[in-house]
């Protein structure tokens, strides 16, 4: 809160962007442009409005050109599989720093490492060489379940009440769409994720991420 005259007001910092995030320690928030381009029209002229009031408000303000976003998923170090350690650069330690003799092995080596494992457990260090925590929370890239915009084409369909629109035929500039569910069938089709909906030209070739048709 802060004061101005003999009013009290919120600071935006405690505002609800803060809370939005909560614990998160997230700098950035990434939205699918497949679910904005899926959102109602009132969202959509609100969601641009503000968008571009933002734009004003700090185009004074130096920013990154671009931003290189990956699908990923979040695991504590300690919850990886060796391949997945592996593939993100991460070591572990179990010998505190020593190694075994190069001249043991079989039985003799199995006493030495008995013998000279952490009883704590293994140190984790990250791809730089930098000591982590156990329950160090790392990013393994992974595929992203929502499909791509496919060039203003694809469409999410909303979860509330009175948004439904499959099972119609409409002209959106010019090209007959028909919305597609997830559990229909097409002969070059592969599952979607659940809840999956977007648009496909009637009759013609699917998005360039192989999807479910229905009807056709």
């Amino acid at each position: 809160m802060y004061r101005r005259g003999d009013e009290y007001h919120r600071h935006p910092l405690d505002g609800p962007v803060h809370e939005h995030f909560g614990l998160s320690y997230a700098n950035y928030l990434v939205v699918e442009r497949s679910l904005l381009q899926s959102m109602p029209i009132e969202w959509q002229e609100s969601f641009i409005t503000r968008l571009r009031e933002l734009e004003e408000a700090f185009g004074h303000r130096q920013r990154a050109e671009v931003f290189d976003v990956t699908a990923a998923t979040e695991h504590e170090a300690s919850d990886l599989t060796e391949p997945q350690r592996q593939q993100l650069g991460i070591t572990t330690d179990w010998y505190r720093g020593e190694r075994p003799p190069e001249h043991l092995d079989g039985d003799d080596l199995a006493e030495w490492q008995h013998e000279h494992e952490n009883p704590d457990g293994p140190v984790y260090y990250d791809r730089d060489g930098q000591e982590i925590d156990a329950d160090h929370v790392v990013l393994l890239p992974a595929e992203d379940p929502v499909p791509p915009y496919n060039r203003g084409r694809t469409y999410l369909q909303p979860a509330y009440p009175g948004s439904e629109l499959c099972g119609d035929v409409l002209n959106i500039d010019g090209v007959d769409r028909t919305c597609v569910r997830q559990f229909g069938f097409h002969e070059k089709s592969r599952h979607v994720d659940a809840d999956g909906f977007w648009w496909q030209q009637a009759y013609g070739r699917l998005s360039n991420r192989d999807a479910v048709t229905a009807g056709h």
